[in-house]
């Protein structure tokens, strides 16, 4: 429940179930970077059913599909949707804002244009594309 900082790259076989217990159980947490690939499973939207952390000052999230598995566009649409609602338009703004998605869903309804508005107004910086190479960044 102490911990910190939660960085997990390349996420496979980690259901999103299990990512949204482990988060409503760390208050403490100040940085979360999650690269998920899907294959079958976006059954939880992790990000729309937990209550950030009041101390995270960092997030960034990039979803995949394995190469072999049909795209789940609509629960990826679901977690752009919560990100805009509960990461970007949280009371307390974020310091740092990372996500990757493909690009239909970020080009859609003017979603990336809207972020970055967003973003400039409430003084977060955000990333859209590959982040996990610059994994010091941020804290």
């Amino acid at each position: 429940s102490s911990l910190r900082k939660l960085v997990l790259l390349g996420c496979s076989r980690l259901s999103t179930t299990t990512i949204t217990h482990c988060l409503q159980n760390l208050p403490a947490l100040e940085y979360f970077a999650l690269k998920l690939v899907t294959v079958d499973e976006l059954r939880s939207n992790f990000v729309l059913s937990l209550s950030l952390p009041p101390r995270l000052a960092v997030f960034k999230l990039q979803v995949l599909n394995a190469w072999y598995a049909i795209p789940l566009r609509e629960e990826e649409r679901g977690l752009c949707d919560a990100i805009e609602s509960v990461v970007l338009l949280r009371d307390a703004p974020l310091h740092h804002v990372c996500v990757c998605f493909r690009t239909q869903l970020m080009v859609e309804d003017g979603r990336q244009e809207r972020w970055a508005r967003i973003a400039r107004d409430r003084g977060i910086r955000l990333t859209v594309g590959p982040w996990e190479g610059d994994m010091a960044d941020g804290m």
